[in-house]
């Protein structure tokens, strides 16, 4: 397994990267690719993970697929990690390094124009690599000697260089190199050699379970003892190539893996579904008793309003009783003051009698009778003969 970040010292407050790093080698070792798949996804789909954290684990996805030979998926994942790492403290050593693996990764699918056009594009300054990078760089390196320059010895050197380094920090890689040494020493005519960095790049592709590498040596081989005649090794390094293919059967693998993805995307998007149905119950929950208080407030104010005004209503209702009752006592106290006469008139006017009527009831006369109503009207403080009525 080979880490994206294994000499970079990250703080993360959520996960722990050696420990993920070492979680995820142990499944793929075991050849548990869908455990490192959900394990992975989990982190890039949880909201909380840090920004490294995401960065980390699309790396590790990068190397997964890659070791699957599945390269679209790997560079994909490859531009993930980098595009989260550029947020994250450690944006130049990722800047880097993203560099250096996409470069290698073409190496890989055996596009060396690609890759040597990659490794152009850095700008690198070799004091300031860290030792895994700097084994990666100096690999880089040799395969421009071999497919740029076409100068072996020079492509040779390089590649040792980086054995050297790699073993110490960076063994998971050395598959690679070792393949492409393997050519190199073909290209020199040196049998030997090709030989032993055959046999050295099948142990390591063994040892780190790096099955699309380890088919890739048996290849070469098999094409280069074509190349020198030996027929029989050939066809038996092929039929070898035929049988590792058939039992790491990656295509379908790619297939499961696929579909296991769809899978989770398809639980996050019904977690989503479910979460934001629950967000909007919760909206409108809130909002009913936003508005239930609102209308228990304004009961309660309505409730204490009218209790208020039925109060006011019943005190106007008695102060005008009482001052009704005041008023009638006082006009009887006022009728009080008149003279019999003029009380008859009061009765009769109160009878509905016209003047001449009282005056015939009265055998007076009408003039009389308007006199006493004018009396009357000054006693009583009264206007008219309507008010007598009342």
């Amino acid at each position: 397994m080979m880490f994206f970040f294994v000499s970079i010292t990250v703080f993360s407050q959520t996960i722990d990267y050696k420990e993920l790093a070492k979680e995820i080698e142990q499944n793929n070792l075991a050849l548990d690719y869908k455990s490192s798949i959900v394990r992975l996804h989990r982190i890039i789909s949880d909201k909380n993970s840090e920004n490294i954290d995401k960065s980390n684990a699309y790396y590790l996805r990068y190397q997964l697929f890659k070791r699957l030979a599945i390269y679209s998926e790997a560079l994909d994942n490859l531009e993930e990690a980098f595009l989260f790492g550029l947020k994250s403290t450690e944006k130049d050593k990722i800047t880097r390094k993203y560099g250096l693996e996409k470069a290698v990764t073409y190496c890989e699918k055996l596009e060396y124009k690609q890759a040597i056009y990659e490794l152009n594009l850095l700008k690198i300054d070799q004091t300031q690599l860290e030792a895994s990078d700097l084994g990666l760089y100096l690999f880089l390196k040799g395969i421009e000697a071999l497919e740029g320059k076409q100068v072996y010895q020079e492509a040779v050197s390089r590649f040792l260089e980086s054995i050297d380094i790699l073993k110490k920090d960076y063994p998971q890689y050395l598959p690679v190199v070792y393949k492409e040494l393997l050519r190199a020493y073909a290209f020199l005519g040196k049998h030997n050699q090709v030989l032993d960095s055959y046999q050295n790049g099948v142990t390591y592709a063994e040892q780190f379970q790096w099955n699309s590498e380890l088919i890739q040596l048996h290849r070469f081989m098999a094409i280069y003892y074509k190349q020198i005649g030996e027929v029989r090794k050939s066809l038996e390094t092929s039929q070898l190539v035929l049988v590792l293919a058939t039992r790491f059967d990656t295509v379908n693998l790619s297939s499961s893996l696929n579909t296991l993805e769809k899978q989770l995307l398809e639980e996050d998007a019904s977690l989503k579904r479910k979460r934001y149905i629950e967000k909007v119950l919760q909206v409108f929950l809130g909002f009913v008793l936003i508005v239930t208080g609102i209308y228990f407030v304004k009961y309660r104010r309505n409730i204490v309003k009218q209790k208020s005004i039925t109060k006011e209503n019943e005190r106007l209702r008695q102060d005008y009783e009482s001052l009704i009752s005041k008023e009638e006592v006082t006009r009887v106290e006022k009728e009080n003051l008149l003279t019999d006469r003029q009380k008859e008139i009061v009765i009769l006017v109160r009878q509905g009698k016209t003047n001449k009527e009282i005056a015939n009831d009265l055998f007076v006369s009408e003039n009389t009778v308007k006199y006493h109503l004018k009396i009357i009207y000054e006693v009583l403080n009264i206007k008219s003969r309507t008010d007598l009525l009342k």
